[in-house]
């Protein structure tokens, strides 16, 4: 009886940190590399991933929530609005489309 207890108390709070904020699994700092619609890329600078904030740039962006639907992460504002949309790849890469092509965002350790 009380496996089973504590099993349903583990999986409750799995459920609930799932719920409650950024998928830890891409919290994390990223080289960003922009590439174009013809394979050709460039380096655009570093990204730090943290549950409340995103710094990329020389700036800081308060995230209020994360959305986690299939294979993509969704930041979103105070207001509810998107701040940013990342597809993320099998291999950890993060990836963000843009008109011109994408920008991938690849991990390294600090």
């Amino acid at each position: 009886m009380l496996t089973s207890t504590v099993s349903k108390r583990s999986a409750l709070a799995i459920l609930l940190a799932l719920l409650a904020g950024c998928d830890n699994s891409i919290v994390g700092a990223y080289k960003a590399t922009m590439e174009t619609q013809d394979g050709k890329g460039r380096t655009v600078g570093i990204a730090v991933i943290q549950e409340k904030n995103i710094s990329a740039d020389g700036q800081d962006v308060a995230v209020a929530s994360w959305s986690n639907e299939n294979d993509s992460v969704t930041a979103i504002d105070k207001d509810g609005k998107r701040i940013i949309r990342f597809l993320v790849q099998k291999n950890g890469d993060l990836v963000q489309e843009t008109p011109t092509g994408k920008i991938v965002f690849k991990r390294f350790d600090l």
